[in-house]
């Protein structure tokens, strides 16, 4: 019967299918529960992981994609690129806010406050032009930097 398995030929012997496998009626061994998937018990065919979720090899149960990752592939969720990221369950990464820097595996779209003397797009930090510098934290754009005073020198990048 399915979630079982004979070992013997001559089907004497019954025997039931570990967690995080499964088999069909007549099988002689047990197969494990592929990566992407989920094997809620023996006797069940596979159930692919819902979008947001991801497994491992044998796994009963789908969990969660964590923050700071991407599931599009159920079976190998992979970090957040530099410049995006992401909430719990999240299938893609998105990307960070202007004014903020968001490294590899980012949680949030403001993880890292954009340093005086520049700007930031999410991803990357801009210094200031030459003629202009950054007295605040969170810049956007090379417009948010402010023009020298007269009399006084700005040094670019």
């Amino acid at each position: 019967p399915a979630g079982k398995y004979c070992p013997d030929l001559d089907q004497a012997t019954v025997l039931t299918c570990p967690e995080g496998t499964y088999s069909t009626s007549g099988s002689r061994v047990c197969k494990d529960c592929p990566a992407g998937y989920a094997c809620p018990s023996p006797d069940e065919t596979p159930v692919a992981c819902e979008p947001g979720k991801f497994s491992d090899v044998n796994a009963t149960l789908c969990s969660e994609c964590a923050a700071g990752n991407q599931c599009l592939n159920p079976a190998a969720p992979m970090p957040c690129d530099t410049g995006t990221y992401s909430e719990q369950g999240a299938v893609r990464c998105i990307p960070c806010q202007a004014g903020f820097l968001c490294p590899q595996g980012s949680n949030r779209s403001d993880k890292e406050d954009c340093p005086m003397g520049g700007f930031c797009d999410g991803q990357f930090f801009y210094p200031c032009p030459a003629g202009t510098y950054g007295p605040l934290t969170n810049r956007k754009t090379a417009a948010d930097c402010t023009p020298c005073p007269a009399g006084r020198y700005c040094q670019g990048p």
